[in-house]
Formats: C-alpha cells, structure tokens, sequence
C-alpha cells in the first residue's frame, strides 16, 4: 500500500490539512473530504472545465491535479467565489445575461471569469478575448453569448469587487494567461525503482502469476461448458 502523504493548504482563506493518498486529486480532495461540492465533475480529462478552480492566482483542473501537488497553495472554490451571502455581481450578471442554465458548468466560469477580470484590470477586453479565454470551459446549455455577455457587463462596470479576485495574479494581459503553472508533486519518501530495471526473478513472478490466472480461466471455462454438455 502506498504511504499516505500530509497535505496542507488553504481553501477559501480557511487552513486544511489532512493525510491523502497519493493518487487522491483535488477535486477529490475538496468534495469528499471537505465537503465542497461545488466543484463539479464532468469528464475527469481535464477537458470540460467543469472542475476549475483558483490554485495559488491561476486557474487549475482539480480532476487532473492531484491534492500533493497542491501542497502549500491556496485554492478557491466556487464557495469562496461567492460572498456570504446572496450572489457576487459576477453571479448576478450570469443570472441577467441567461449565462446558465442546467448550472453544471457555471463553477467554472465563474472560477475562469474571476481570473480574467481582475487580471486583466486596467487593461482591455473585448468580447473575442473573452471567448478565447473561456475556450477551456464547456457549456450544452447557453450556446456561450450569455456568458460572454454577463462577463463583459461586469467589466464595462469598471472595478467591481469579487470575491476571491485579490488571490489573482494582476496585471496581465489576456493573451498571457495560459494554463496553470507546472507543479512538483511532494515527496513521497524513496522513489519507486524503474520498471526497466526490475530484477529478473520479479519479471518471471509476474509473468507466471499471469499464466495461472490465464490457466485458471480456462480450466474454469472447459469445465463449464462440460456440465452444458451433460
């Protein structure tokens, strides 16, 4: 079994931290151990954008970033993006400009539109910046005009604070934001060895454990279709 690793972070300005396995994601992380469903699962590739986050300022695929990864950051969720109560004036615009409609997806276009508002403060955008930087986020539902829309009503609105925009990156113009930065998984003890340099004794157990099951299969199978038979 694989050691279990300690992680430590920051969800929605509250400190976290528990003991994972290492192949827990964040998204699991968030959901099942801290109860934040907001963050919704769609594809699990990191295709559809449903699972967007803020990880330290830069948005990030929780269903593809593993929780040690994330390790020392600070996240915010779609709970933190939202004040404590009622709906952020990004939230309030989605609703005037008809930006959703199932609302699966809307977690993460709010994440995603978060960032590119207050990175991109005091800069410009315009409506083909909007969509190429929301490109990364799928909606079935809106056709996208409405969101594109709803974000551009917002930003024609000057300075408006959201919740969650001051752990953005500032500064930056839309062409610049890119994906999330590469991360270092934390250590997890001895690395494992190399497959390629496995020892010849433990190649021939494994290949032999795979004939028996193989064997066992078709004894299995064989006598099966004698009782059939009978």
């Amino acid at each position: 079994m694989a050691e279990r690793l300690r992680v430590s972070l920051q969800v929605n300005g509250s400190p976290a931290d528990l003991w994972v396995d290492p192949r827990t994601t964040l998204a699991d992380l968030l959901r099942d151990r801290l109860g934040l469903t907001g963050t919704h699962l769609g594809c699990e590739q990191g295709v559809c954008g449903s699972c967007t986050v803020l990880l330290d300022g830069r948005t990030a695929r929780t269903c593809t970033t593993l929780a040690a990864q994330a390790d020392g950051g600070a996240v915010w969720t779609v709970e933190g993006l939202s004040p404590a109560s009622g709906l952020s004036r990004l939230q309030e615009a989605l609703s005037e400009e008809h930006g959703l409609q199932c609302g699966f997806c809307t977690p993460g276009f709010v994440a995603a539109a978060t960032e590119l508002l207050a990175a991109t403060r005091g800069g410009s955008l315009d409506e083909d910046a909007v969509r190429e930087r929301l490109s990364g986020n799928i909606c079935r539902c809106t056709g996208y005009q409405g969101i594109v829309d709803a974000v551009l009503t917002v930003w024609a609105e000057g300075a408006v604070a959201l919740p969650g925009a001051d752990a953005v990156r500032t500064g930056l113009d839309a062409g610049e934001l890119t994906g999330p930065p590469e991360l270092t998984p934390a250590p997890v003890g001895e690395p494992p060895p190399d497959p390629g340099e496995r020892r010849p004794a433990a190649v021939a157990a494994e290949v032999l454990a795979h004939v028996a099951v193989f064997a066992a299969g078709a004894l299995a199978g064989a006598a099966a279709l004698r009782r059939r038979r009978r």
